[in-house]
């Protein structure tokens, strides 16, 4: 704020900040630090979509027709610093939809000198995967009458969003007759409420953690279609006139500020602003503890992360190409009989051998079904209608002569993607998996039982980031144990690890997840994974092929980083991965 007079209590005073060192450049900011004296009750910085020239000098001014577009980041008394968690940032600069950014500041009391309250950002020039943003609840027509307790004023709409959101904080604000603040997602496909946040607008004004208010379970995601809820719970007994919102200390507030991540190839989601009660009759439903008082008591803070000891940091290793290795074997090629069959986008290939050590191949082939950027809607859902399941789209060829010994899996694919096989611990072959991302499903076959899948992971054609969903999983690999690894690719950028039986277990991305199982995405899209075999003592990895990044991230089978493969040779894309014990 350059020197700002605030002339009376609860005066607002804006200033709109030109960005020249992003002229040419994109800044990814990960970091935001409040340095303000006591009179300052809050500070809301926004973007702008106006470039502003460098010759620009910015003033103090009346908030009256300010440009604000998104919310950045918004503090108010005895609130914190915020770093977003590791792969996201807001995306400032000339050539994005940050051109500029506005500040507001709320004084709560009159200032004889100019102040400078400030918000300090920490940024970055490496592009980031994920873009944050902030989704605002708010009620601004309420009326509090006097002498009641338990008073509710409700907020909802409907989000749509072309990739789901990762919820990573919440902040509430509200005054003096607040007790309480919920935030709930309502889905309608499922019926079911699910919490967001339990907070009181008493506590520090800062962003919490989703598990620190009462969110039993950290990720969190919002899907497109999603309804969002928000709900102040007033006690006016001690107040003989009724209160209405507005912006003075006198007035009361209902605000949620719901922090999310994203996959920066999207937009963000719309509404950004979610005013009043949009969505006629959800609460009626709602949890009935979403009326209780919440204590004022502020949850715990979240311990810091120890520092990995120097033996615990992952190795960088740069590839280099071998030139001196070559290839002989068959060529299955279009003959103008049909006594080789034409192989039309053969999406997945692998090897085993049988029960008398002759080895096999198999191929996955992708069919006709079509496959673009109009293929998938904007809640990722496959919505071409002239297609249709592919006809015998796994066949098992004898590898040395070229013959198709067997075709199967009629009626049970629209978009296969990945093949793979998993072994015991002895490395025979005790089953096929097959993902497809029109189904959003990935399909377990029993060895030598091709006829209908033993197993089946996500749901038919329904798309999503939970526990029992997938968004166009990529590839399966299988661990000695008997572990499921999935690289859920294309939209949710992470792993998740199931059970032998199929039971989620945890996820992950790029940072892997610790012990206190804190994930972290980054995924620009994971393709191909792969278990390499316990070698030398060692531990068993999964490995990730993460497709534009052109990199190899491996992980012990708990989620822990251990190694990445990178250099020129993998750029600019890394498809798929295998592994062999020759080159271990």
């Amino acid at each position: 704020m350059p020197g700002a007079y605030p002339k009376k209590a609860d005066d607002y005073i804006c200033t709109q900040i030109p960005l020249p060192k992003f002229a040419s450049k994109i800044g990814y900011v990960t970091g935001f630090k409040p340095i303000v004296n006591d009179s300052v009750h809050h500070i809301i910085l926004s973007s702008c979509d106006e470039w502003i020239p460098e010759d620009f000098t910015p003033f103090p001014k009346s908030c009256y027709s300010q440009c604000r577009n998104h919310i950045l980041y918004a503090w108010a008394h005895h609130g914190s610093p915020l770093v977003l968690p590791e792969g996201s940032a807001f995306e400032i600069g000339k050539n994005t939809e940050i051109k500029s950014l506005s500040l507001e500041v709320h004084y709560s009391s009159p200032e004889e000198k100019p102040d400078y309250a400030t918000i300090e950002l920490t940024y970055t020039l490496d592009p980031q995967p994920n873009r944050a943003g902030i989704i605002l609840l708010y009620n601004d027509i309420a009326t509090i009458p006097s002498h009641v307790q338990h008073f509710p004023t409700n907020i909802s709409c409907q989000l749509h969003t072309s990739a789901p959101l990762r919820v990573i904080g919440v902040r509430a604000h509200s005054h003096d007759l607040n007790r309480g603040v919920y935030s709930y997602v309502y889905r309608p496909s499922e019926d079911e409420y699910q919490l967001i946040a339990k907070s009181n607008a008493k506590w520090p004004q800062t962003f919490y953690k989703p598990t620190q208010l009462s969110v039993k379970s950290d990720p969190l995601y919002l899907q497109n279609g999603d309804i969002l809820m928000g709900r102040c719970v007033y006690d006016s007994m001690d107040r003989d006139r009724e209160t209405e919102m507005g912006s003075t200390h006198a007035d009361e507030m209902c605000n949620v500020y719901i922090m999310y991540t994203m996959d920066s190839l999207h937009d963000p989601p719309s509404p950004e602003l979610c005013a009043d009660d949009g969505v006629p009759d959800v609460w009626e439903n709602a949890p009935a503890e979403a009326t209780e008082y919440v204590t004022n008591t502020p949850p715990a803070p979240v311990e810091e992360e120890e520092e990995p000891s120097k033996s615990s940091i992952p190795r960088a290793i740069k590839f280099e190409p071998d030139n001196n290795w070559s290839v002989k074997g068959i060529r299955l090629t279009k003959v103008p009989h049909d006594s080789t069959p034409y192989f039309v986008q053969v999406s997945g290939i692998a090897f085993a051998n049988d029960a008398d050590e002759k080895p096999i191949l198999f191929a996955l082939l992708r069919g006709n079904n079509p496959w673009n950027v109009d293929s998938f809607g904007e809640n990722f859902k496959y919505i071409e209608r002239s297609a249709d399941y592919i006809s015998s789209p796994i066949l098992k060829i004898d590898p040395v002569s070229g013959r198709i010994m067997e075709s199967f899996g009629d009626g049970q694919f629209i978009l296969p993607h990945g093949l793979s096989i998993a072994k015991d611990r002895e490395g025979k072959p005790i089953a096929l998996w097959v993902t497809d991302i029109a189904r959003h499903q990935v399909l377990k076959f029993d060895w030598n039982a091709w006829s209908k899948p033993s197993m089946v992971l996500g749901k038919f054609t329904k798309p999503g980031a939970d526990e029992k969903s997938f968004c166009q999983p990529a590839d399966v690999a299988v661990a000695s144990t008997g572990e499921i690894f999935v690289a859920d690719g294309y939209c949710n950028q992470r792993v998740v690890k199931f059970s032998p039986n199929g039971k989620y277990i945890t996820e992950w991305g790029v940072g892997g997840v610790n012990a206190r199982r804190v994930f972290s995405k980054g995924f620009l899209v994971a393709h191909s994974i792969v278990v390499l075999p316990a070698i030398d003592g060692g531990v068993e990895q999964v490995c990730v092929a993460d497709r534009e990044r052109g990199m190899i991230d491996c992980y012990d089978l708990n989620g822990r980083p251990i190694v990445r493969y990178g250099g020129r040779v993998l750029q600019p894309s890394v498809y798929a991965i295998t592994f062999h014990p020759l080159y271990k």
